[in-house]
Parts: structure tokens; C-alpha cells; sequence
């Protein structure tokens, strides 16, 4: 194998560091990668959590209010609930005896103690049986019913999902219906963990720090250790089931796996997502959003009757409507051919404005897909590599050609789908990246390391599968793999394939961001 192959350090720096062939001078390389630390390169630490330390954390948080407001634990939690879990609305109250009310852990006009003793019989107002008082239950508003009807009724809210709005069956009554109150009437019935389970994704859904792993069968929860929360960009962290994902998509539920997508912002994704989608292709000859970007409610061109609407299940109304539509949300006028202001057009019928910057778009999204799309197969064969890379280790071992203790081929791999995944979002970032006249330095460094970075990720892949897998067999390119993850793991600087210009495609990604 010729040195110049792989171990090329210097070609790299070449490539990466050099900025002669594009005229740029020292000021603008100042200019262009002068704020490293911007939103893109945020990583902060995650830590990893068992649904039991989670639901300690939320006890704890019930407990400092129930101290603070002199009421259980379980009405605490519910006064938390009803402020989204958030200690700053509970001290901006002025009238905390009105806050209970709201929250409905205090009665607005109590009844007062059923008279008798506890043999006394009742009338439940649900089944209408006669039943003995301590058969019976109320809440803290005095209401009482059987207790079979108090399970029942429960045990429907949580199969509805509907569990911690539960209130009095009382009508008109208030009242909630508490964790321990849950507890009390349910006992240690399937019912009562679901509860439990609900109450728990309620106080992680409103921690801005806290999220579920989306990845399936998995129960961790991550945490944002410096309490930095979600970003308009996302950022990567991993769980210790090994899904890496992007905490904003988990925690707003963007996509199903939230999978990271460095360097595209979330924003960009939901976007790409919709533009890429069968749904969105469907409507797009029917349905688009109003043009006012502080509207953009979604809105359907149809030349139907009111009366006989019939293309409902079509690609396009069959009955033609003029070009002139106005939004019912903002009330703007607009063109539905070019999206823009009506004033100016002619023809309710044909749009007469220059269609060169929407057609310029498409030709970029091919563009852009095309090259997505590429890098999402390179992706998902490498993929298929890795499943089976613990059978072509073990293979080696055995013809006496590696005496490694660890499978180097899987982390090789590994190294060269994260890389194809990270050019895959290169494009996304740049179909929506809207660059300005003055900005053409920043443009011109992200398309070369974009372009170096995919050069070098292929050569890479070619070399695996040729010297490694492949009938020949190089051992100095086991060495080189092996320092690549040795140098990946102690942080990227040095590495000889991969981690030097993915580095180098981060850093061209962050500085044009800043721009």
C-alpha cells in the first residue's frame, strides 16, 4: 500500500487548512472562524436516568412546595401540575388559597361531615345501591360514592388517557382526584402504575431539561446537566441504550427516532420532512400555508360549490378557481401560482410575475435530494456492514491475520456512517441556508470541506472493503484504523481519515451559522 493512501496527515491539511486556492485572505479567514463556540458546537453533558430517579426528582420538587404551602405531597404535586411544573408561577401567586381552588385540591364550598357512624348506609348517586359509608369515598370536596364506582370511573380515565384531569364525578364539582387518592382506590392494580406512568411523562414533557429516549423498549431519561434546555438548532446526545438523538426533536417530538441531523437545524428538518414527504407532495397542488410568515396557517384552493364539494380524494379541484386567494387567518391577498402580494397582477387566471427565484428553488432541492439521498443509502449499506462486522472479526481472528482484542472493522465503520450521515445533513443545511452577497468566502469554504469531507469518507470505505474485508489483506490499514478511533476517542485532533476533515466540515458549518 502507498503511504500516500492513507496516511496522509499533510493532504489533509492541505485540503482543510489551506485557504490560497479560494483568495481568501487573513482578515477573512479571521472574519470566517472567528466565534467557534456558536450554537451549532454546543454539546452539553446529558445525564443518564432510570424512570426511578425521575420519579424521585419529581417527589422531591412535590415535597419543597408541600413544606412550602403546608399540604401533602400528593395535592403539592397536583398545585405543580396545573403550573406546568413551574416553582416561578407558584411564587408569582398572590392568593395561594385561590391557587388551590384552581388547582382543585381545595374545596371552593366544602360539605360538611356525613352524620352517623360508619355503618350508616347511603345511596351512591352513580349506581344508585345502597351502600355503607365505609364503602364509600369522597375527595376533599365531601362528595361520596361507592367505592366500585370510584374504580370503574378511574380506571376508564386512565385507559383514556385522561388520568391527571380527573376530577369529582360530582357534576359541576372541581375537585381533583390526587396520586393518593389513586393509590387508595386502586391499590396495586395495572391501572395504578399507568397512572403512575402518565403523572411521570407530565413532569418530563414540561422540564425543559428532561427528556425521554425515543428509541423503542428504551425507559431512560435524559438530563440536561447545565440546564441549558433546548435550542432552536438541537444537539446531539446519547443514550445509554447507544441511540444518539437530537434533544430539541425528542423533547417537541418532531420526528419519530429524533435522530440527530448535524448540521441542519431542527427548524430545517421539519421542513425538509414536509417537502419530502408523500402527504406534502399530495397537497402540494391543493393545500399550501398563507405566505404572511407570522401566519402560515395551511390554506386549500378549491372551486367547488359550498354545496358540492367533490375533490376532496383528487390531486387538484377539477373545478378551476381563480388565482386571486385571501387568507382567513391575517386577511393578506396573494397570488396562489407565485405567493406573493396581489397588488401587481392582472390575471385572476395566469400569474404574470417572474417565476426565476421559484424555479431556481426546485432546481436546487433536486439538487440538494439527490445528493441527500446518496449519502442516505452509503449510509444504510455501511449499516448493514456493522451487523455483520463481529462475523468478518471473528474470521480474521481465526486465519491468523489480527491478534486485536476489539473488532477495530465495527468502529472503523462506525466512524464512516457518522460521517456519511453527517454529509447527508450537509444538505439540508445547505438548501435552506440563504447565503448574501457578502458571504461568498463562507460559501466557498463550506462546499470545499463538504467536498473533501465526502472524497475522503469514500476513499475510506473503498479501502475497508478492499484491504480488510476484501480477499487482500493490509495490515498497516488495521494500524491506521485502529489509531483513527484511538485519536477519535481522545478528542479528533490528529486523526488520519476521518475525524480531520468532519472537524474541519463542522467548523466551515458553525462559522457560516454565526454569518
Amino acid at each position: 500500500m502507498d503511504e500516500d493512501d492513507l496516511d496522509e496527515s499533510s493532504e489533509f491539511d492541505d485540503d482543510f487548512g489551506d485557504a490560497s486556492s479560494l483568495n481568501v485572505s487573513e482578515d477573512d479567514m479571521n472574519s470566517v472562524w472567528g466565534n467557534q463556540d456558536c450554537e451549532f458546537s454546543r454539546r452539553p453533558a446529558c445525564e443518564v436516568l432510570s424512570e426511578e430517579s425521575s420519579w424521585k426528582m419529581m417527589m422531591e420538587k412535590s415535597a419543597e412546595l408541600s413544606s412550602l404551602l403546608e399540604v401533602g405531597e400528593d395535592q403539592a404535586a397536583a398545585i405543580l401540575r396545573h403550573c406546568k411544573w413551574n416553582m416561578e408561577r407558584v411564587y408569582e401567586s398572590d392568593d395561594f388559597v385561590k391557587l388551590k381552588i384552581r388547582a382543585g385540591v381545595a374545596p371552593e364550598h366544602p360539605l360538611p361531615p356525613p352524620r352517623g357512624g360508619s355503618d350508616r348506609e347511603i345511596t351512591c348517586s352513580i349506581c344508585e345501591m345502597t351502600s355503607p359509608v365505609s364503602e364509600c369515598y369522597s375527595l376533599i370536596c365531601g362528595h361520596l360514592f361507592c367505592k366500585d364506582c370510584w374504580k370503574g370511573y378511574l380506571t376508564a380515565k386512565v385507559e383514556e388517557y385522561n388520568s391527571l384531569d380527573c376530577k369529582c364525578m360530582q357534576r359541576g364539582c372541581k375537585a381533583i382526584v390526587t396520586q393518593k387518592d389513586f393509590s387508595y382506590l386502586l391499590n396495586s392494580s395495572d391501572a395504578l402504575m399507568q397512572y403512575k406512568v402518565h403523572a411521570l411523562n407530565n413532569f418530563i414533557m414540561n422540564d425543559p431539561n428532561l427528556v425521554r429516549c425515543p428509541a423503542p423498549g428504551c425507559n431512560f431519561v435524559l438530563r440536561c446537566v447545565d440546564g441549558s434546555g433546548t435550542s432552536s438548532s438541537g444537539w446531539e446526545c446519547e443514550c445509554q441504550c447507544g441511540h444518539v438523538f437530537c434533544f430539541n426533536c425528542a423533547k417537541n417530538h418532531y420526528t419519530a427516532l429524533a435522530v440527530t441531523h448535524y448540521p441542519a437545524l431542527c427548524s430545517n428538518m421539519r421542513a425538509w420532512e414536509e417537502k419530502t414527504s408523500s402527504t406534502a407532495k399530495y397537497f402540494s397542488l391543493r393545500k399550501k400555508p398563507c405566505p404572511n410568515k407570522k401566519c402560515g396557517i395551511p390554506i386549500v384552493k378549491c372551486g367547488c360549490p359550498p354545496n358540492n364539494i367533490i375533490c376532496n380524494n383528487k390531486e387538484y379541484c377539477p373545478n378551476q378557481a381563480c388565482n386571486h386567494l385571501i387568507c382567513p387567518n391575517c386577511r393578506m391577498e396573494f397570488c396562489w401560482i407565485c405567493g406573493r402580494e396581489w397588488q401587481g397582477h392582472g390575471d385572476y387566471y395566469k400569474c404574470n410575475k417572474d417565476l426565476s427565484d421559484d424555479l431556481e428553488e426546485q432546481e436546487r432541492f433536486k439538487e440538494c435530494y439527490l445528493r441527500y439521498d446518496s449519502h442516505d443509502k452509503s449510509l444504510r449499506t455501511v449499516r448493514d456492514k456493522i451487523a455483520h462486522s463481529d462475523e468478518l472479526f471473528q474470521q480474521l481472528c481465526e486465519e491468523g491475520k489480527t491478534s486485536q482484542h476489539s473488532n477495530f472493522i465495527k468502529e472503523a465503520e462506525e466512524e464512516v456512517a457518522r460521517c456519511y450521515q453527517t454529509l447527508k445533513y450537509t444538505y439540508v443545511y445547505l438548501f435552506f441556508k440563504r447565503y448574501r452577497e457578502n458571504e461568498k468566502i463562507q460559501k466557498q469554504l463550506f462546499q470545499t470541506h463538504q467536498g473533501s469531507l465526502e472524497k475522503f469518507t469514500d476513499k475510506l470505505q473503498e479501502k475497508i472493503e478492499k484491504e480488510v474485508t476484501g480477499k487482500t489483506y493490509n495490515s498497516q490499514l488495521e494500524e491506521s484504523l485502529i489509531q483513527l478511533k484511538a485519536s477519535s476517542r481522545a478528542g479528533g485532533s490528529g486523526c488520519l481519515t476521518i475525524e480531520q476533515p468532519a472537524g474541519a466540515c463542522k467548523r466551515a458549518v458553525a462559522a457560516a451559522a454565526t454569518a
